[in-house]
């Protein structure tokens, strides 16, 4: 659903059609891209690439907790020397890209919600933090948006989800990567998605803060 979406945030998420199993509580689903790279640096670099294939798990626990997994052979970003698939600084695709993909579990967690109730939300485990707005987070060419948002931690979160499209989250982890390691960290997003506002119209939008962007 809408509602679910807006929950997931910076969640891996597919549109294509899950395969439904074991009572029609557990869905599979996944997807693939692939890059086309023929850039010229120290080294040229040539050829269709898998960049990315992700397979991910969503199982329904019961009515009201819900959990989901997700992991792939995937790159793993630009905070690693070497690791990301191209030079955002010059846009020009690294001759290590290759290498610099591997098999991991990006999120796995769980999910309190019960809408016909409350509009508030629970969810607990690793995923991509709330912060921030990017629909792909193995984007080869991430925006500046996206270069300075996404980030992947262990965490939890509290939000609402109104049905009018309002929605807000809290999400609050510990860093243990950088020079405020060890230090508590949280992220705030405030958004508005509605759409149908008219007929084929359509709004969204959000603010978000965080509490140190050297976390990012």
């Amino acid at each position: 659903t809408h509602a679910q979406e807006l929950m997931n945030g910076n969640s891996i998420y597919s549109s294509h059609k899950s395969r439904k199993c074991w009572q029609n509580r557990v869905a599979f689903s996944g997807f693939g891209d692939f890059l086309y790279a023929h850039a010229k640096s120290d080294v040229t670099v040539k050829g269709l690439e898998l960049s990315d294939a992700v397979l991910m798990m969503d199982a329904k626990i019961n009515s009201k907790w819900s959990a989901h997994l997700a992991g792939g052979y995937t790159w793993i970003g630009d905070d690693a020397v070497d690791s990301s698939l191209a030079n955002l600084g010059t846009g020009v695709a690294l001759p290590t890209f290759d290498t610099a993909k591997s098999f991991h579990l990006q999120e796995a967690f769980v999910t309190y919600s019960d809408q016909g109730r409350t509009p508030m939300y629970f969810k607990v485990g690793k995923g991509f933090v709330n912060f921030g707005h990017y629909s792909n987070p193995y984007a080869i060419f991430p925006t500046i948006t996206q270069a300075f948002s996404q980030l992947n931690e262990n965490n939890i979160e509290l939000g609402v989800v109104s049905s009018q499209g309002w929605h807000v989250a809290a999400t609050g982890w510990t860093d243990n990567a950088t020079a405020a390691a060890n230090e508590h960290q949280y992220a705030v997003k405030v958004g508005f998605d509605q759409q149908k506002v008219a007929s084929g119209v359509g709004v969204s939008g959000s603010l978000s803060y965080i509490s140190n962007m050297d976390t990012v």
